[in-house]
């Protein structure tokens, strides 16, 4: 745990010595918005980070090295003091027209993740958004039972506040990284005003949700842990319960904050969720950097190769994106879309499979000449068929987008806290 204390501190040392901090006033009452913007200038649609509710920007300052190096313009954030949805969504809005932004991808984790969301709402007739990445995030702020409680949060003292912001942390038996992690962002924690602690746990909690028809039409990837997080498995079912066209990114470990504890996994996650836009007027890439990052994407995909065959890569299942397999060798359709393939950690118990007796009337199956290209992604038991190619105007398609090929009626269904929603697909 030392080893990667020390590393961690000695990353951000370099953050801190390589990116300045800029602040930016938005607002009529002088609200100070403070970020960190890496990468290419010339990209107008970069990837924009909202912090959870215990974070600041330079939460996320391992994706800012590890993909303004390789060519992405990242844009990292930290909230001023806004105490309701509305004021948000407007600041946020006058903050994106005055860095001259024609839309943005959102990367948001727990509390920043819910925002994102929110944003897509408001924005879904100015079309600012481009994109969702959900981290560890929800959906509907009665998860936390505290909606009764969001009038009040203004008038405790901070040390309150920050207990009430540490209650979910798990604390007790983490694994280093994860502890490291979360042992980092406690520290950032220090860092907020009585004010801002005040008017997050507000957002957090004031009585509200998401309507997710108003996302179908955006790129939406969510990601998640399966070890132990602030998130009941409950809250994360009604998540894929609202974006069924979404792909989805697991990570065996990681806490609550796995930016940090496992970055280079999720940098390497949010590289794939980008790629899709490469080529296209909304590419957070620089293009001149294209062919290099290849390579480096390559090699990193390589590397997986060979963890996997010595037996340090516990996977069994494939995320596949643009719709057709993907390769280390294979990065480029025939349409012009570029794929990566990266191993997921889905462990699957095995079925013993019952065994069948041949009769005569058996014959055996005709041998079809069919590539690697022409199915999509399909979970273990679950069948594949063969799929023409698409138009560099259509989406790509995903494992959910295929059972959203022929109509189907509209989606009904009841989460955890007994709300009823229904969407048409």
């Amino acid at each position: 745990m030392a080893e990667h204390s020390a590393r961690m501190e000695e990353d951000y040392i370099k953050f801190r010595a390589l990116i300045s901090q800029q602040k930016i006033v938005v607002d009529v009452d002088n609200e100070v918005w403070t970020l960190y913007d890496a990468g290419p200038k010339n990209i107008m649609c970069p990837l924009l980070c909202l912090p959870p509710a215990i974070g600041t920007g330079d939460a996320f300052f391992k994706q800012i090295i590890g993909l303004s190096t390789r060519g992405y313009r990242i844009i990292t954030l930290s909230y001023p003091v806004y105490w309701t949805l509305e004021d948000f969504m407007k600041g946020l809005t006058r903050l994106i027209d005055q860095l001259g932004l024609s839309k943005v991808h959102l990367f948001g984790a727990s509390l920043g993740g819910y925002l994102a969301q929110k944003f897509v709402e408001r924005s879904k007739h100015s079309k600012l958004v481009h994109s969702v990445f959900l981290c560890n995030s929800f959906h509907d702020t009665s998860v936390f039972r505290q909606n009764s409680l969001s009038g009040i949060y203004w008038t405790l003292p901070a040390f309150m506040l920050r207990r009430t912001l540490l209650q979910h942390l798990p604390s007790d038996g983490l694994e280093g990284r994860v502890a490291e992690a979360t042992d980092f962002m406690v520290e950032r924690l220090d860092s907020l005003s009585r004010s801002e602690l005040a008017s997050r746990l507000t957002l957090n909690c004031s009585e509200s949700y998401v309507e997710p028809q108003n996302l179908k039409n955006i790129r939406v990837t969510i990601m998640d842990v399966f070890d132990e997080c602030a998130l009941t498995q409950g809250v994360k079912d009604d998540m894929y319960k609202c974006y069924p066209h979404a792909k989805r990114a697991h990570l065996k470990t990681g806490g609550n904050f796995p930016y940090l504890s496992r970055s280079s996994e999720v940098n390497l996650y949010l590289e794939i969720h980008l790629r899709q836009f490469v080529g296209t007027p909304y590419t957070a890439l620089d293009p001149a950097r294209l062919s290099q990052c290849e390579a480096e994407l390559i090699e990193e995909l390589r590397t997986l190769e060979e963890l996997e065959k010595q037996g340090k890569l516990n996977t069994d299942d494939v995320i596949h994106y643009g719709g057709q397999r993907a390769d280390s060798n294979k990065l480029t359709d025939s349409n012009g879309f570029h794929h990566v393939s990266i191993k997921a950690v889905v462990e699957e118990p095995e079925c013993p499979s019952k065994p069948t007796e041949r009769t005569d009337s058996d014959t055996p199956s005709p041998k079809l000449d069919l590539k690697d290209s022409d199915f999509i992604t399909s979970k273990p038991g679950e069948e594949v068929s063969p799929i023409p190619d698409h138009s560099l105007e259509s989406p790509p398609t995903s494992d959910w987008d295929s059972r959203l090929l022929s109509p189907s009626p509209p989606l009904q269904y009841t989460s955890t806290n007994g709300r009823t929603y229904n969407q048409d697909l």
